[in-house]
Parts: structure tokens; sequence; C-alpha cells
């Protein structure tokens, strides 16, 4: 039983590893093929499509296997889950309803992500020319002002205000428990905010054109 339990420990952190590493997977594939390309500004000049088309291939392409990893990674997990030996009471409804969700949450989570690694990653590719060894210092403190601002903009009435808009539930309280010996986990809730959502939208495309922009200048002025 011992070896049981370790061996479905380790085959869940496998899973859940995976899932994480999905979220930023288009981000890593995204920022691979932009620095990969940087370095041949032909790629760029030669083109006939404007830069924002070029990117966005680039970002629908690294979205796809983003995607498909996170599909694969959670039908895995919950799959580990109906045949284990866990006591797991949910019903085949509710699972499609949390994996659905939990798909869709993780995947605009991704998408956001890689919109602010473009842009973290076109300004980097700005800077690096003149700021020579210091431009990772210069990007990381960036990144810690931008992210204490993000926090504080967060914060204020108007926002939570926007976010609340539109709740989608999920499956109901207590739909999800999960018992082994002494160890009981249970899900009271599971929902998302279209007015979350929306926002993440905004700022998504709002990094998008600012990266768009700053690669444009780079390689085509």
């Amino acid at each position: 039983l011992y070896q049981e339990v370790n061996a479905l420990g380790l085959s869940f952190g496998i899973s859940i590893a995976w899932t994480a590493a999905g979220v930023v997977i288009p981000t890593v594939v995204l920022l691979n093929s932009l620095g990969k390309e940087m370095q041949r500004p032909d790629v760029w000049l030669h083109s006939t499509a404007s830069i924002s088309k070029l990117l966005g291939v680039k970002m629908i392409f690294a979205a796809l296997i983003g995607g498909l990893n996170l599909v694969v990674s959670i039908v895995m997990l919950f799959i580990q889950l109906r045949f284990s030996t866990l006591l797991l009471s949910v019903t085949f409804k509710t699972v499609i309803q949390m994996g659905g969700l939990l798909i869709l949450a993780l995947y605009v989570a991704s998408i956001a992500i890689m919109c602010t690694g473009l842009f973290f990653g076109a300004i980097f590719q700005v800077i690096k020319p003149i700021t020579k060894g210091f431009t990772w210092p210069i990007i990381l403190t960036f990144f810690l002002v931008t992210s204490w601002v993000t926090e504080r903009i967060t914060r204020t009435a108007l926002y939570n205000k926007i976010g609340e808009i539109g709740p989608v539930l999920g499956p109901k309280k207590g739909a999800f428990e999960l018992e082994e010996g002494k160890f009981f986990f249970e899900i009271e809730e599971i929902y998302f905010r279209t007015g979350d959502l929306l926002m993440d939208i905004i700022i998504a495309v709002i990094l998008f054109i600012i990266a768009t922009v700053l690669i444009e200048k780079k390689v085509r002025l």
C-alpha cells in the first residue's frame, strides 16, 4: 500500500508539473522563435506581411501548442484520478465541467503570460544593442516595477467592479471530494468572471500593440 501511494503521488506530481509547464509553453515557444529571427533581419525586411501579422502567426502557433498540451495533461490528470484507489466523489458531468473550466482558466492565463512575455521580449530586443550587459538587470527591474504597478491597479475599486461582471459558475459546493485515509480535500466552488476575462483580453491586446510597434522600429526603421 505504501508503494502504491508513493507511485500515485509521483504520478500526480508529474501530471501537475506537466500542466503547470503548459501555462508557460506558449511563451517559451514564441520567445524562442522571436529570438532566432531577430538575428536575421532579412526575414522581416523581405516579407510583404505586416509585423502584426507575422507576430500573430507566431502567437497562434505557440498558443495551439500550449492549448494541446493543456488538454492532454488535464485529461491525463483526471484519468489518473478516475482509476486511482482514492475515494473520489464526483460525477462524470462534474468532471467535464471542472475540466472545461480548468482548461479555460489555464489557457487564458497562458495567453496573458505569452502577451506579457512578448512585451518584455520586444523591449529586450530594442534596448539590448544599447545597454549591452546591463540588459537583463534593466528588464528585471522594469518587470518588478510593472508588477508592483499592476498589483496596485488590480486593487482599485473600478478594476474590481469590472472584474465582478458576469460570473459563470461551475460545479456546486461539495461536488468534488477526494479522500485517502486521514487526508480529505474538497473543492467548494469553481467559477470564472467574464469581467476578468474581458480585462485580460484588453491588457493582452495593448501589450501586443506595444510589442508590435517596438519590433517594427527595431527591424524596419
